[in-house]
C-alpha cells in the first residue's frame, strides 16, 4: 500500500490518470464481514489471513478478484490510464488468476492492458521494522490497538503470508520488478520502455524512513557600493556586520549539526562565496550547485 500510494503520486504529478485499487480497502467495506469478525479476536485480526482457513482464504480471493475487475472498468472506461492493483499477490496461483483474467477480459478488444508486478523483499531490520511502523500507523486494520499489540498483529499475520510466500521467478513469464530491502538491490525481468526509464527510477528513490529537509537562507546584506568613496567608513562596517552575522550563523549551525540526532547529514549549497564559507565551517559533507545561487541573491 505505501509503494502504491507513493506510485499513483508520482504517476499523476506526470500527467498520466492514474488510480489505486486496494483489496483491503473492500475487505473493509464489505457489508458481508461475518466470517471476518467471527475470526477476530479484541487484540487480533491476524486469524483472517491463515491460509490454513480455506473459508477465509476463499472470501480473500473473492474479494481481490473483484477489486481487480474494478480495475478493469476504471481502464476500459476511458477515465484512467494506469490502474494500480493494491493486493498480495505473493502467490504462483494468484499471479497466474490475474494474468489469465486480464487476458480473458481484454483479449478481442482491440485494448491492451500489460502487468508487471512489483515486489519488496525486506531482510533488514531496520528497514523491516520502519515499513511495519508505517503500516499499523496508517492502516485502519489496526486502529484502535496501541502501537505495541498492533505489532505483534501485523508480525502474526506476516506469518501467514511467509508461510504461502513463493518469489517471482522468470519461469512465470510475466513483466516484475523485485526490490530488496528499498533500494539497496533491485531484480527486472521483461521491463521495458517507460517502465524502465520512468517507473523503475522512481521506485529505487522510495523510502520509508524519515529523511528531512532543512532550508537556511542567509541574511541579505542590503550594502550598496552606491557612493562607495565617500562613504568608505560605513560601507567597511556594514561588511564587517554581515561577516560577524555570518560566522555566528555558522557556529550555530555547526552545532546544531554536531548534535543531529539522525546523521548522516548532507548539506547541498550554493556556488556563492558567502554560503561556501558558511558551509565549509560545519565540518559536514556539502555539495556545491550553482541552482541554488538565486536563493542567496534574494
Amino acid at each position: 500500500s505505501f509503494i502504491g500510494a507513493k506510485l499513483r503520486s508520482f504517476l499523476a504529478w506526470r500527467g498520466l490518470e492514474c488510480q489505486v485499487f486496494n483489496a483491503g480497502q473492500r475487505r473493509r467495506a464489505a457489508s458481508d464481514d461475518s466470517l471476518e469478525k467471527n475470526l477476530r479476536s479484541p487484540h487480533s485480526h491476524a486469524a483472517f489471513f491463515d491460509n490454513a482457513n480455506k473459508d477465509a482464504a476463499a472470501r480473500r480471493e473473492s474479494i481481490a478478484m473483484d477489486t481487480l475487475d474494478s480495475l478493469f472498468d476504471y481502464l476500459e472506461s476511458g477515465e484512467g490510464e494506469v490502474g494500480i492493483f493494491d493486493a498480495t499477490n505473493s502467490t504462483r496461483q494468484r499471479r497466474k488468476a490475474i494474468l489469465d483474467r486480464v487476458k480473458r477480459r481484454f483479449e478481442g478488444t482491440g485494448k491492451a492492458c500489460g502487468v508487471v508486478f512489483i515486489e519488496t523483499i525486506c531482510t533488514d531490520p531496520y528497514v523491516l521494522h520502519s515499513n511495519m511502523l508505517v503500516k499499523v500507523r496508517n492502516s485502519p486494520d489496526f486502529a484502535g490497538l496501541d502501537e505495541a499489540t498492533a505489532l505483534a498483529d501485523l508480525r502474526r499475520r506476516n506469518a501467514h503470508y511467509e508461510s504461502a510466500y513463493e518469489p517471482l521467478c522468470d519461469s512465470e513469464g510475466a513483466s516484475y520488478i523485485t526490490i530488496y530491502n528499498f533500494s539497496s538491490k533491485v531484480t527486472c525481468s521483461l521491463c521495458f520502455g517507460r517502465i524502465t526509464r520512468v517507473v523503475l527510477p522512481f521506485l529505487l528513490a522510495i523510502h520509508v524512513d524519515e529523511r528531512p529537509i532543512y532550508l537556511v537562507a542567509l541574511a541579505p546584506r542590503g550594502i550598496s557600493t552606491s557612493g562607495r568613496t565617500t562613504r568608505e567608513a560605513e560601507y567597511r562596517k556594514a561588511v564587517a556586520q554581515a561577516e560577524d552575522a555570518e560566522k555566528d550563523l555558522a557556529l550555530r549551525l555547526r552545532a546544531w549539526c554536531a548534535s543531529a540526532k539522525e546523521p548522516p547529514l548532507h548539506v547541498f549549497c550554493s556556488a556563492s562565496i558567502r554560503a561556501r564559507a558558511v558551509a565549509g565551517a560545519l565540518d559536514v559533507e556539502a555539495s556545491y550547485t550553482a541552482a541554488l545561487d538565486p536563493f542567496v541573491k534574494q
